[in-house]
């Protein structure tokens, strides 16, 4: 082997075009239907929590309208009047019970549902061609050599991935372990394609894996945080060279992975209802009543 080239394991990039496009498929299909599940079981136990504190219905959606209204574990708006609730994100003005109100159903977002599918495809593949070059610019050549950087892909994967989709997210009802979106931000690639020593450090495995190229495939400019990155073992030294998926949510100070393809990911990634802290949900519920609670009397 030339002393420029390096070994890159990609198993899927030995599947058929048309294999490819049918695991996708099929893998996203799964993912839409457990996701659904898991937001309507979370759902359902948040509205459980709130029914189960003392007050009317007003009171109630309130509380819901607050908690919903929440974009960290450490930042509540409280809503209290019925013109602030109609104008809440998520809201239906329709709502007028607590049990009315459903999950939106918004956890992957298909090209094929685009309004124009083929021009979104179209983009797409631009965008993968940018995002391509710009990881190259940032790669590590020390590591992986002249020839493997210059001839450096993404991974067969997540082509695939973004042929067929625009990007995953969370619903988040829980409103304590918020999960960024996953590849939904399709523009700046020169961006998302960062340093590596910034992957290193927000990677959460800087001890445990050489990283050598890679780029952000979420934030939710909070707490979270996805890489893509291709990176080694250290205790493999002589090993190949992988993609890999890592999630550091360092608001709850917890790394997640690193999954060995977009598969493992996507499966660990829609399991939203075995990852929530009830004991603290229940906790942010029980502050958010009293502030409703206060704020409605106040009002009256």
């Amino acid at each position: 082997m030339d002393e420029t080239e390096c070994e890159i394991y990609d198993p899927f990039d030995s599947l058929s075009p048309s294999e490819r496009s049918e695991t996708m498929s099929k893998a996203l299909s799964q993912f839409g239907e457990r996701m659904r599940d898991n937001n309507q079981r979370i759902l359902k136990r948040v509205l459980d929590i709130i029914a189960s504190t003392d007050g009317d219905e007003e009171l109630h959606l309130n509380i819901l309208a607050t908690h919903l209204d929440k974009w960290s574990s450490e930042t509540v708006y409280t809503r209290t009047r019925t013109d602030d609730i109609e104008n809440t994100l998520f809201w239906d003005p329709t709502i007028t019970r607590l049990r009315d109100f459903e999950p939106c159903d918004w956890s992957i977002s298909e090209l094929e549902n685009a309004e124009d599918p083929e021009k979104s495809r179209a983009y797409a593949a631009e965008f993968l061609k940018d995002l391509e070059l710009a990881v190259r610019a940032k790669a590590c050549r020390e590591l992986l050599g002249d020839t493997t950087v210059d001839n450096l892909r993404l991974p067969a994967e997540y082509y695939e991935f973004a042929r067929q989709c625009g990007g995953l997210a969370s619903a988040n009802y829980d409103r304590e372990v918020f999960l960024c979106d996953f590849s939904s931000e399709m523009y700046c690639p020169e961006e998302l394609a960062e340093p590596l020593h910034k992957i290193e450090q927000f990677s959460g495995a800087i001890s445990e894996f050489y990283f050598a190229a890679g780029w952000k495939a979420g934030e939710n400019y909070d707490n979270c945080v996805i890489y893509y990155a291709l990176t080694q073992h250290v205790e493999e030294p002589e090993g190949p060279w992988r993609w890999r998926v890592f999630v550091n949510n360092w608001e709850v100070h917890e790394w997640q992975g690193p999954f060995d393809d977009i598969f493992s990911f996507m499966e660990w990634y829609c399991d939203r209802y075995n990852q929530v802290p009830w004991d603290c949900v229940q906790s942010s519920i029980k502050r958010t009543h009293e502030k409703c609670k206060a704020a409605l009397a106040e009002a009256t």
